[in-house]
């Protein structure tokens, strides 16, 4: 049976033609160099510290990557201040991990020349290898002949070449920053996962699949397998499915097998694929390594791959590869084999462009990263996205336009986008423009945001035909067509007819619509493409031409120091009050309203001329929760301080210090108001009454924290440790201890299910004689009355003289029934101003309530629960330091 589905899978191999490509989980370290698993990992981590690792690990509910979240935490808070000069958080506890995997590796480095396994590994030849693991295994058995890529970004900005190539997606010893390890950092991989797989997508297309290493419910399997079958077929899948194989461990050589696996993927959808369960993983490599040592060498290949216009076609080892163009003729003899033929051909250099990638790479790449988003609005973004930056590298302009025009000509249709930008020359367009994944514009400081490489391709969303007209300042005009023909994408050189023209430099973009964007006037037009929303910065102007008709898109200057608050350095936050105040007066330009539906919004940010959605990581920042931050405006090239633009541009995530700045600003507005409001209304209201107000009225409050009563004060603690008594009460009655007590008074609706629960789990102090005669001495059964074990803990306290447990739950109501008097007087003679006190030796405490009667109220109250709402260390530094500036209110509000 294995050496039959062995040829089966070598036949199938050889069948596509190519070697496979390894995915290689953390599995195989395990298995050669006896790294620790994950959990195994962070256990010493958390020895370095002060952490009791259960205790963590039970409050994220064994949840990993949640838990080496709050490891982080505790290893950065054991650091000593100069530990962690000119380094970021992150850092320490991966630098910890590193140091760990590396001295596995060294452990084994001697065993591994030895391992007959490795051996037989080494010999394969995959294609390429996508690894998660964060060690150098793999490098020491491929060798010099596999170039390694570490993190997403170091696939996002290189143009893949597929051949030869490790990428350690997961981070690396060498690099310990780039190690994924917490929840934070996984969120982030697994947002961003869907553009770095559609990157390599031409690459997995083409080539069989080897999972090693790796659990059948492994997320990175689905997470791969999802996205790459998002966008097939049923035919295509099957036909995919089948060239997928998995290599998983059996503990005994009696006992492996071959069989087909059913994965459900993240989207649902169930593919089978086979998996081999193997003690000796050395039969599956050496069937490996017979079909890839048939191959060319990798190294070769590789070559290829850097060195040819177009990409070969090439078979089995000894055939002859076709159409090969080679830049440089001397380094040939570096790695012709024998009786390998290599064609030369040479072309003129201005015929030779051409897109240098899969004909299918719309279908594969922009289609799936764009296919939740409206296309006309994708393409003018990119369109515009473009312009500005090309806008932006004119040196001294005194102002950049940039004119988007809609034209109808005869029966056809165009969107044009011309602007005065730097313009292009013809390397510039072969080398960056036309090769898909590359961009000029990574390591420039002009806060640019295009840098994906993919613009060019993103206009083939609406229309199959592209007139391109560009001058670059003392260079010639240059006039090219992109086209779609048979399916395929071309480029050619045109003529230039255009007149000449005073300006220095320009690009002119014309596409010829797949269909008519008609509308009625050119506001609509304007919402169509999606610059209804949109402003413009200072030394721009945008003008949108529809049908003769034209407008001007408003600028931001006029109202950025008039509205906006300056964060940090080039980072502006709108201040709502100042802007709600300047709009309500009766003489509003229309301008004013304009900006003011656009100002408004939440969660946006206008970073460098374009407007996106934002994601805020808040994990240091509790009282943002889920707090909308105002509009945001950040200029300039800030992803040091904690930027990060996703491929398509429609969101940006923000994080570590810009995050801190914008924490900083709210929560210092939000206490100002706040300190003065306790200024103004101190005398007007009992501390249960102004809990309630700040309650609704402060957001930031409200987020993540609990008022609690101390000292005949309202407290808000910072203090994970703190513990305080709980009173449930369907009335917010004037609750006041003259104590040092810490107490919360809650108001709930109580349903007798949450209450049972309680009972049962001897949390409670003190109960209402009213709840009682409601649940207990005026219900008629379980139906609408407590359930059995809280209903005979409660009869055992005030009747404990009587004997109340029976066979059935029956037969203790029956019991109820007929003793609905005596449990009567007890309840009347036990209480105290209408409580039943649970735990006696909280009655003196109870004591000190006002002597006020409770029988008309619900109340409930829990013992020495532990505070899990408080305030984060930001927020409570900056309130301290108010609070010691206004005395007055200090007898009124502390932080505990």
């Amino acid at each position: 049976m294995l050496e039959k589905e062995i040829l089966k899978m070598k036949n199938k191999i050889n069948e596509k033609g190519v070697p496979p490509i390894f995915f290689i989980g953390a599995g195989i370290s395990r298995r050669y160099i006896e790294s620790p698993t994950w959990e195994e990992l962070l256990m010493q981590i958390a020895s370095t510290t002060d952490c009791n690792y259960y205790e963590l690990k039970n409050n994220v509910n064994n949840n990993f990557e949640r838990l080496a979240q709050e490891i982080e935490y505790f290893v950065f808070r054991s650091l000593m201040s100069s530990e962690i000069i000119n380094e970021d958080r992150r850092f320490f506890m991966r630098n910890n991990i590193a140091d760990i995997l590396k001295k596995c590796f060294e452990s084994q480095r001697n065993s591994l020349v030895v391992n007959n396994e490795i051996v037989k590994l080494k010999k394969t030849r995959p294609a390429a290898i996508v690894t998660t693991n964060y060690d150098e295994l793999l490098e020491h058995i491929f060798g010099d002949d596999y170039s390694v890529h570490i993190g997403q970004d170091s696939v996002l900005n290189k143009n893949v070449l597929g051949v030869g190539d490790i990428y350690k997606i997961h981070g690396c010893v060498t690099d310990p920053s780039s190690i994924l390890i917490t929840k934070e950092d996984y969120d982030n991989f697994f947002e961003k996962s869907k553009y770095l797989y559609a990157k390599l997508l031409t690459i997995f297309w083409e080539y069989p699949l080897i999972f090693m290493g790796y659990s059948i419910s492994d997320r990175n399997i689905l997470d791969i397998l999802t996205i790459m079958t998002e966008i097939m077929s049923k035919d295509e899948i099957n036909s995919f499915t089948e060239r997928i194989w998995l290599l998983d461990y059996s503990s005994s050589s009696e006992d492996v097998s071959v069989e087909m696996k059913n994965i459900t993927l993240l989207n649902g959808r169930v593919i089978s694929v086979t998996c081999f369960k193997l003690y000796d993983y050395g039969v599956f490599y050496e069937a490996i390594s017979d079909i890839t040592s048939k191959k060319l060498p990798v190294k070769f290949l590789k070559f290829l791959k850097k060195n040819l216009y177009e990409v070969c076609t090439y078979n089995e080892y000894n055939k002859q590869l076709l159409d090969v163009n080679i830049k440089n003729i001397n380094d040939i003899d570096e790695f012709t084999e024998e009786n390998t033929y290599i064609g030369i051909t040479t072309k003129n250099e201005k015929e030779d462009l051409k897109f240098q990638i899969s004909e299918e790479v719309i279908e594969l790449l922009i289609e799936p990263l764009y296919k939740q988003q409206d296309k006309k609005k994708v393409v003018v973004r990119e369109l515009l996205q473009n312009s500005l930056d090309a806008c932006k590298k004119v040196r001294n302009k005194v102002k950049y336009e940039i004119n988007i025009y809609y034209l109808k000509e005869e029966d056809k249709h165009y969107l044009k986008i011309v602007d005065n930008g730097i313009g292009m020359n013809f390397n510039e367009i072969k080398e960056n423009y036309l090769t898909i994944g590359k961009s000029s514009k990574k390591d420039t400081r002009e806060g640019l945001v295009g840098k994906y490489g993919i613009g060019a391709l993103s206009m083939f969303l609406v229309g199959d035909n592209v007139d391109i007209i560009t001058k670059k300042s003392y260079e010639d005009m240059i006039h090219f067509k992109l086209f779609i023909k048979d399916g395929k994408k071309q480029v050619i050189m045109l003529e230039n007819n255009s007149k000449e023209t005073s300006i220095n430099s320009f690009t002119e973009i014309k596409i010829q619509l797949n269909d008519n964007w008609n509308c009625s006037n050119v506001n609509e037009f304007i919402s169509k493409i999606g610059l209804d929303n949109y402003i413009t910065n200072k030394n721009f102007e945008i003008k949108i031409t529809y049908d003769k008709e034209s407008t001007i898109l408003k600028n931001i200057e006029s109202k950025l120091d008039e509205w906006f608050d300056i964060v940090t350095d080039n980072v502006y936050l709108i201040n709502e009050d100042k802007m709600n105040e300047k709009t309500q007066e009766g003489n509003k330009s229309d301008e004013d309203k304009v900006l003011y539906n656009i100002f408004k919004q939440k969660n946006i940010v206008f970073y460098n001329d374009m407007i996106s959605n934002v994601i805020y990581e808040k994990d240091n920042y509790k009282q943002l929760g889920n707090y909308s931050i105002p509009f945001l405006i950040i200029n300039g090239k800030l992803e040091s301080m904690g930027l990060e633009t996703e491929l398509s541009r429609n969101t940006i995530k923000i994080s570590h210090k810009i995050v801190e700045s914008i924490a900083v600003k709210i929560y210092e507005s939000e206490i100002i108001k706040l300190i003065n409001f306790l200024v103004d209304e101190k005398e007007n209201y009992q501390l249960i009454e102004l809990k309630k107000i700040i309650k609704n009225k402060f957001t930031l409050i409200n987020n993540n924290c609990d008022i609690l009563f101390y000292n005949n004060k309202l407290a808000l603690t910072c203090s994970q440790s703190c513990y305080h008594i709980e009173i449930w009460s369907n009335h917010f009655t004037d609750f006041q201890f003259e104590t040092d007590y810490k107490y919360l008074i809650e108001q709930y609706i109580m349903d007798k299910k949450s209450i049972a629960d309680q009972i049962e789990n001897e949390s409670i102090i003190c109960i209402s004689v009213k709840y009682l005669y409601d649940y207990i001495i005026n219900a008629t059964g379980s139906r609408n009355g407590l359930r059995q074990k809280a209903l005979l803990m409660i009869l055992k306290h005030i009747l404990p003289e009587e004997h109340w447990y029976k066979d059935t739950n029956a037969d203790i109501w029956s019991n109820v029934m007929s003793r609905k008097s005596d449990i009567k007087d007890a309840c009347n003679q036990n209480n105290y101003n209408g409580l039943i006190f649970l735990k006696d030796e909280y009655r003196m405490l109870f004591n000190k309530l006002y002597n006020k009667s409770y029988n008309q109220y619900y109340i409930i109250a829990f013992k020495n629960k532990h505070v899990e709402k408080n305030i984060d260390n930001n927020f409570s530094n900056i309130l301290s330091r108010y609070l010691e500036e206004n005395k007055e209110i200090q007898g009124i509000l502390e932080i505990i």
